[in-house]
């Protein structure tokens, strides 16, 4: 698992070294996204053919992703689980990332990704749903951020707890 953070002033190609060294990974990606798209043209058409017929409706396809850009811990829960060789959270401004944590409900995302880090097997367990057990949430991270917005990434939360030291 790497969580790699590249650091520079603005202008001096820390984008482009990123997009530079992802290519491979996105040329898998868009794969895997064409796998995808033919294999929900032909269940679009399967499940019309089932439902007229009264028949058993065929299981939607799932998407293969490996890059993740936005995603909340639920959704990024789905995807580790569909995913046993990991994932990548591709994050051109690293501080996004952080920013975005608890953003959409209070909770423990800061301690979620801590705890990913480290290989420890995810388990969540909902009212309603099925249990999802993620033995080993492979998660690598990769950002940039520029040297004056370090500080920012350097908040109370995350000074004494291990977070930048996995960075």
């Amino acid at each position: 698992i790497l969580w790699i953070c590249i650091v520079g002033p603005p202008g001096i190609g820390k984008t482009p070294a990123m997009r530079w060294g992802m290519y491979p990974v996105y040329n898998i990606e868009r794969r895997f996204r064409k796998m995808y798209n033919e294999r929900m043209s032909i269940w679009k058409q399967k499940y019309e053919a089932a439902r007229n017929n009264g028949d058993e409706l065929p299981a939607e396809p799932k998407s293969r992703d490996i890059v993740v850009k936005d995603s909340t811990v639920e959704s990024m829960n789905q995807i580790l689980e569909a995913n046993p060789k990991g994932i990548i959270l591709d994050q051109d401004e690293l501080l996004a990332w952080v920013k975005n944590m608890n953003s959409y409900r209070k909770g423990s995302d800061l301690e979620y990704f801590l705890s990913v880090w480290s290989g420890s097997p995810v388990k969540v367990t909902r009212t309603g749903k099925a249990t999802k057990w993620i033995e080993y949430p492979f998660l690598d991270v990769l950002g940039s951020i520029q040297p004056k917005m370090l500080k920012d990434l350097i908040s109370s939360d995350k000074a004494n707890n291990g977070f930048l030291d996995r960075i």
